[in-house]
């Protein structure tokens, strides 16, 4: 039985809020670190180190590796900032 309380609507609301910002976050990271990987460091890479398709290989990791520093990063400034929000609310 869903429960009628204003707070669990709000609740619901918020958490779609942060799983959207999540997939932002993310969509951003990969489309990003594929860029820099694809457009930068891919015509200057040794042979061994650039993807072939459909295979698993150093280039794969590389990028993969890119795309997860840039979440981190991401992640970072974005909880820098909240934690900044806070503080200067209080």
């Amino acid at each position: 039985m869903r429960s009628s309380r204003p707070g669990n609507f709000f609740s619901a609301i918020w958490f779609q809020l942060r799983v959207f910002l999540n997939f932002l976050k993310s969509l951003v990271a990969v489309v990003s670190g594929n860029a820099i990987y694809f457009f930068l460091l891919l015509p200057v890479l040794p042979h061994g180190a650039r993807h072939r398709p459909f295979h698993f290989d150093l280039g794969l990791v590389l990028d993969a590796w890119i795309c997860l520093v840039i979440y981190g990063v991401l992640s970072l400034v974005h909880r820098s900032k909240e934690r900044e929000a806070r503080r200067s609310s209080e």
